[in-house]
């Protein structure tokens, strides 16, 4: 008998995340490839205003994160942007949610392959990426999974060195901020716009808890809650690495700049290649096989040619998707760069975003399942709390997500 086998019908997920695994899942996906990579090609384009950027970045993060909460309260269904577009808007807005989000997440998988690559051979980047996407392939064709447990003890093992990185700098001397005073001051808003861009990258993972909405307990309930802590943890983290950075800033100089500022510091620079390799990697992962099982799914839709949705073994790999995602991740990373994917990267899942908060906007304050349900219902139409989320969060998210676009293609022109 042959051994590939015919799409099956998908059958509903068990809701197997309670809150804690949810918080687990959004803080693994957010501290990934960005806090290792984005820092330096923001500080070309901000220089001492990076801060400010990151600010922005984080602004904007919450700004989405709670657009993205409430349509996942409203739909706890998996889907993401995709379904929220699509019943919200027109079935067209839900396509573009997913081609987007389909493009913005090849690039920063093709951003965390090139991380790898970066602090595991630096001046052979790009030739340890391939390898890297290679190894990653053939993880997914063996139709091995990332189970909760190893996400725990992966996240704790880079946070512990990104903890322990960040105190053992705050202790040091910090070395001299010559570099920092011969930044030029005519760094343009649209500048800060666009390293605020790159730095969203590093926060845009907790869209990943709202994807898996049919896989969490109580989703009304938890979704919400996941998204809010993980990025309180990660925002928090991240403001603290940039002061570390600001502290030693021949780090910022350098594509790998906690390798850098490890170095300067007398930290063992083996465990900040072990982090790097475990997020980069540990995202990559996550990337490949989502976006696998993405095209999988788009094929099954009909928007994608059949063939796409063939499951192989087993396991039911889609192997010939994983295959096609692998074939594409290798020419992005042989013909971009890391400052480039991640630009790539933060435009499409920022428009991407553009929709979640359209479809907040149009939404009735109302549950997906069951709208009689008076429960369900947010606070009576009128008040304040009303009109923030449908209205104002929405607005200022459009607005802002919007003229950060705008800005990354700017910046690509100058």
């Amino acid at each position: 008998m042959s051994d590939l086998q015919a799409p099956e019908t998908p059958k509903v997920p068990i809701r197997s995340l309670t809150l804690i695994s949810a918080i687990v899942v959004g803080i693994s996906a957010m501290v990934g490839t960005g806090v290792f990579v984005a820092w330096q090609p923001a500080f070309e384009l901000s220089g001492t205003f990076l801060f400010v950027a990151l600010g922005i970045a984080a602004f904007i993060a919450v700004l989405n994160a709670v657009s993205n909460a409430r349509m996942a309260r409203m739909f706890p269904e998996s889907g993401g942007g995709y379904l929220y577009g699509r019943e919200c808007i027109h079935p067209a807005a839900g396509q573009l949610a997913g081609w987007v989000f389909l493009i913005g997440k090849a690039a920063s998988a093709s951003a965390a392959a090139l991380a790898i690559g970066a602090y595991v051979s630096p001046g052979n980047e790009k030739v340890t990426a391939v390898a890297a996407i290679v190894v990653v392939l053939a993880i997914n064709l063996l139709g091995i999974r990332y189970s909760i447990v190893a996400m725990t003890i992966l996240i704790t093992v880079v946070l512990s060195v990104l903890i322990s990185l960040s105190v053992i700098a705050g202790v040091a001397d910090s070395t001299s901020d010559s570099i920092l005073d011969s930044v030029t001051a005519d760094v343009s808003v649209m500048n800060v716009l666009a390293a605020a861009g790159i730095l969203f990258v590093a926060f845009a993972g907790y869209a990943r808890i709202a994807v898996l909405g049919s896989e969490v307990r109580n989703p009304r309930r938890n979704i919400p809650i996941a998204i809010a802590v993980s990025l309180a943890i990660v925002v928090l983290l991240y403001f603290v690495i940039a002061l570390v950075l600001f502290a030693y800033p021949d780090s910022l100089l350098t594509i790998a700049p906690l390798e850098t500022t490890a170095t300067l510091i007398g930290y063992p620079r083996f465990l900040v290649v072990v982090a790097a390799v475990l997020a980069a990697g540990s995202a990559l992962f996550a990337l490949m096989a989502g976006l696998g099982r993405m095209i999988y799914s788009m094929s099954i839709g009909g928007h994608l040619p059949k063939k796409m949705g063939v499951l192989v073994g087993q396991r039911a790999v889609p192997m010939r998707a994983d295959l096609v995602i692998a074939i594409g991740l290798i020419v992005i990373t042989l013909l971009g760069s890391i400052g480039l994917n991640l630009a790539i990267s933060a435009t499409f899942i920022l428009i991407y975003y553009v929709v979640v908060h359209v479809s907040s906007w149009v939404r009735p304050g109302e549950s997906h399942e069951n709208p009689e349900n008076p429960e369900n219902h947010e606070n009576s139409k009128g008040t304040w709390r009303s009109i923030a989320l449908s209205r104002v969060i929405p607005g200022i998210g459009i607005t802002a997500n919007t003229a950060v676009v705008a800005a990354l293609v700017v910046s690509a022109f100058q």
